[in-house]
């Protein structure tokens, strides 16, 4: 028995010839060839390269959608041009031809000047999306049903189609009822095994591999999504909006830092103006949020009026013995509040 060849299905390669004949030849195999390997994406970027000295234009073609048809229309030519295959006068006219009408057709979108939200880009993105992954499934059905070989790679079409974490709950959403649906086939239900009938169990086991494989991967794009790093501000940017009392000459107080309360565990002030004071504590750390303190702990913080300047002078020392002494002031208490005015002093931090 003679050993069958295996299918070759690498890109057609042009061979210089003046031949007409094969030179038909070549056009029409290199066509059939592009229509069954590429993606529309192709298409565009292949377009691309065929004008990509006439810069001007080029950047105008590089914002049309690849789902406009025109790509279709004379990518493959494009390609062709670039294998060093001599088109023809009437193709490279067509080719200038469908390059003007992208031209014309981006330019009266600019022209409208329509305002496109994120979400609807996003929309938009995800229906091409969907759009792409459904010619995939539609190829690998007629795999199934003509017996060829069968390989996905989930992964990997994904990274080509440009799939991101904010596509993929809609992906999930399209494919997980198709999943169940196929494992009630295959758990004994009649009805939905007879409309996949034409696969058989065999081959429909395979096509539910290949569904999960779809949601499995987008899960993976969610659960790998890089957290995105919190941009450090500066400690005079957090401070800026605070309002308070620079210093008081009447007590002989100057008020600290303000950047110096970032982090700290505690912090004392004084309000000149209704005489209280107050011992803000925090569990992790103090900060500044406009004009107040914020991440202080409210049961472990109190305010206190003090009248007495004697009372008040060792409260700015800043020795580990403050709070201690705050909390042994006689004197009625009240819920600490984080506010800060322009009657406020900034006595300490601990």
């Amino acid at each position: 028995m003679a050993k069958r060849e295996a299918y070759d299905n690498s890109e057609p390669q042009w061979i210089p010839s003046f031949d007409e004949d094969v030179m038909s030849n070549f056009i029409l195999r290199h066509s059939n060839w592009c229509n069954f390997n590429w993606d529309k994406q192709d298409y565009k970027e292949n377009t691309l390269k065929y004008i990509i000295k006439d810069k001007p234009l080029h950047k105008i073609i590089s914002g049309v959608s690849f789902m406009n048809n025109g790509f279709r229309t004379i990518g493959s030519f494009c390609r062709m041009a670039e294998m060093g295959f001599p088109l023809s006068e009437k193709i490279k006219e067509k080719i200038k031809e469908e390059v003007s009408e992208l031209k014309k057709q981006k330019q009266e979108v600019v022209q409208e000047n329509v305002k496109i939200s994120i979400q609807e880009k996003i929309k938009e993105r995800i229906c091409d999306i969907l759009e792409m992954i459904e010619v995939r499934v539609d190829e690998f059905i007629e795999c199934l049903v003509k017996d060829k070989n069968c390989a996905f790679n989930p992964s990997a079409l994904f990274t080509h189609i440009g799939v991101k974490p904010v596509h993929t709950a809609r992906i999930i959403s399209s494919f997980e009822p198709r999943v169940k649906e196929i494992e009630s086939a295959l758990g004994g239900d009649e009805e939905l095994m007879e409309g996949y009938s034409f696969l058989g169990k065999v081959k429909l086991k395979k096509y539910l591999e290949f569904n999960k494989g779809i949601v499995e991967t987008c899960r993976s794009i969610v659960i790998d999504k890089p957290k995105r790093k919190k941009k450090k501000v500066k400690p005079e940017v957090v401070v800026k909006g605070l309002k308070y009392l620079i210093e008081d000459t009447t007590l002989g107080i100057r008020s600290i830092d303000p950047k110096t309360i970032l982090n700290k565990k505690s912090l004392i002030t004084y309000n000149t103006k209704n005489k209280k004071s107050t011992l803000l504590v925090s569990d992790y750390g103090l900060s500044v949020k406009g004009s107040s303190i914020i991440g202080f702990n409210p049961n472990l913080s109190t305010t206190k009026r003090i009248k007495d300047k004697k009372t008040l002078f060792p409260l700015t020392k800043g020795n580990t013995g403050v709070q201690s002494y705050f909390k042994s002031i006689k004197s009625k208490e009240s819920v600490a509040k984080g506010r800060i005015n322009k009657d406020t002093l900034l006595i300490g931090v601990q």
